[in-house]
C-alpha cells in the first residue's frame, strides 16, 4: 500500500506535464488513483501467492518474504507505471541534445526539430510501454509459475529482450528527470476567439462566388457561436471544401493580427525596427532585424569567405546555400512558430510582441556578395524554403543591405 501510495503521488505530480494525457482528458487525480491502484494490487496478489504457495507445500514462509514480494512486485509494476511519464520526455530531451535543436535532412525533405521531438517522444512511449508489459509479465510469471521476481527465466531470448528494455527504460528515464518540461504544466488553448469580427475578410478570401456552408465547415479552434450562426444563414449555397475554408479563416485571422499588431506598435510608441532579436525557448535564435512597419523579417549573410584564396574551409556556392540559407532559414523560422518562448535584445528593454513577430509574413536574407553562382545556390535552395513553408515569401538581396 504504501509504494502504491508513492507511486500514485508521482503520477498526480507528473500528469499536468504530459500531454499524452492531458490531451486524452485524464486527470492527475483519476492518473494518481489508477496507479496506486495498479500498483498495489500487484503486491497483493504477490501476497495472495505466496501465501497459497505455502498452503500448497506445506511451509510457512517468514513475514520478511511476504512483504520482500510484495514490495518487489509492486515497485515493479508501479515503477514502469511512472516511467511512462518520463522515459517519453527523456527520449525528448535525448533527442533534442543529439540534434542540437536543428532540423534534420531526411532523404529528400527535413524533419524540423519539434518532429523530432514527436518522433523521439513516439519512440519513448512504445520503449515505456515494452519495459511495463515486461514487468507486469515477470509478476505473473511469479504468481502462476513460482518464478523469483526479477530473476531471469529459461529463454535466454526473452531475458536477453528483458535486460535490453530495462537498460533503456532506466538510460530515459534518468534524461525524462532532467527535462525540464517534465514539471511544466502542459496547457491546450484554443486560438484566440477573433474570427467573429473577420468574417468579411474570410468571405473576400474565399471569393464572391463560393458563400461558407456551414455543414462542410471543420472544427476550427477559435471559431466562435456568432460566426457559426452567421455562416449557417448561407446552408443553402454552393459548398466549399475544408480545407479552402481552413485556408480562409487562417488567412483572414492573420491579416486581422498584422494590422492589430502594427497598430499596436503605433499606439503604444514603442519602436518599430528591432536588431539583434534573440528567441529563448526550445529553440534558441538570434534574428538580425524585425520591422514591424513593413512586416519583414531580414537575415544577414556573408557569404565574402568563399572567394577568398587560401580559406580555411573552402566550400561550394550551394554548400554555403544549404546551411546558411535552407537550414539557417528554416531554423528561424521554427524558433519563430514554436508554441513558447520569450524575446530579449541585450542592452534593450523593448522588444517585438511575439504575436507581431509571428504575423509576419515576409523574409529577406541580406547577402553581401553577388555572383552568379551564388545567386543560382540561394535561389534553389529558397525555392526549397517556399516549398516548405508555402505561408511565407522568401526572397534575397545581392551585395549588401
Amino acid at each position: 500500500l504504501l509504494v502504491g501510495a508513492a507511486a500514485g503521488l508521482l503520477v498526480f505530480v507528473l500528469a499536468p506535464a504530459s500531454p499524452l494525457l492531458v490531451g486524452a482528458g485524464i486527470t492527475a487525480v483519476q492518473a494518481g488513483v489508477f496507479t496506486g491502484a495498479v500498483t498495489s494490487g500487484a503486491g497483493t496478489a504477490a501476497v495472495a501467492a505466496t501465501y497459497a504457495r505455502d498452503r500448497k507445500t506445506g511451509e510457512s514462509s517468514p513475514i520478511d518474504t511476504y512483504t520482500g514480494n510484495a514490495f518487489m512486485a509492486s515497485a515493479q509494476v508501479g515503477g514502469a507505471v511512472v516511467q511512462l511519464l518520463l522515459i517519453p520526455r527523456g527520449a525528448e530531451l535525448l533527442g533534442c541534445m543529439s540534434t542540437g535543436g536543428m532540423a534534420v535532412p531526411v532523404m529528400k525533405g527535413v524533419l524540423t526539430p519539434e518532429q523530432v521531438y514527436v518522433l523521439s517522444q513516439a519512440a519513448g512511449r512504445g520503449i515505456a510501454v515494452e519495459n511495463l508489459i515486461f514487468q507486469m509479465q515477470d509478476v505473473n510469471m511469479f504468481i502462476w509459475e513460482g518464478k523469483e521476481l526479477g530473476g531471469p527465466t529459461e529463454n535466454e531470448t526473452y531475458n536477453k529482450l528483458k535486460d535490453a528494455t530495462e537498460f533503456s527504460a532506466g538510460l530515459l528515464t534518468y534524461y525524462g528527470i532532467w527535462n525540464p518540461c517534465t514539471y511544466e504544466k502542459v496547457t491546450i488553448s484554443l486560438l484566440p476567439d477573433t474570427l467573429e469580427s473577420t468574417l468579411p475578410a474570410v468571405q473576400n478570401a474565399l471569393g464572391a462566388n463560393q458563400k461558407i456552408n456551414v455543414s462542410l465547415l471543420p472544427d476550427l479552434p477559435g471559431t466562435s457561436l456568432a460566426v457559426q450562426s452567421a455562416a449557417a444563414a448561407n446552408a443553402g449555397a454552393a459548398p466549399i471544401s475544408p480545407i479552402d475554408a481552413s485556408l480562409a479563416f487562417q488567412q483572414a485571422a492573420n491579416e486581422k493580427m498584422g494590422v492589430e499588431a502594427a497598430a499596436n506598435a503605433c499606439e503604444s510608441g514603442s519602436n518599430s525596427i528591432y536588431k539583434e532579436v534573440n528567441i529563448h525557448g526550445k529553440i534558441n535564435t538570434e534574428i538580425d532585424e524585425v520591422d514591424l512597419v513593413n512586416q519583414i523579417i531580414y537575415e544577414d549573410k556573408s557569404a565574402g569567405k568563399l572567394y577568398m584564396e587560401n580559406a580555411d574551409f573552402p566550400q561550394t556556392e550551394q554548400q554555403w546555400a544549404f546551411k546558411q540559407i535552407y537550414k539557417k532559414g528554416s531554423n528561424r523560422i521554427d524558433a519563430i512558430n514554436q508554441s513558447e518562448y520569450t524575446l530579449s535584445i541585450v542592452g534593450d528593454e523593448n522588444v517585438p510582441n511575439i504575436n507581431s513577430l509571428k504575423s509576419i509574413r515576409n523574409y529577406v536574407f541580406r547577402i553581401d556578395t553577388d555572383t552568379p553562382a551564388l545567386r543560382q545556390a540561394v535561389e534553389e535552395c529558397l525555392d526549397k524554403l517556399r516549398a516548405k513553408y508555402p505561408e511565407y515569401n522568401f526572397s534575397a538581396t545581392y551585395g549588401g543591405k
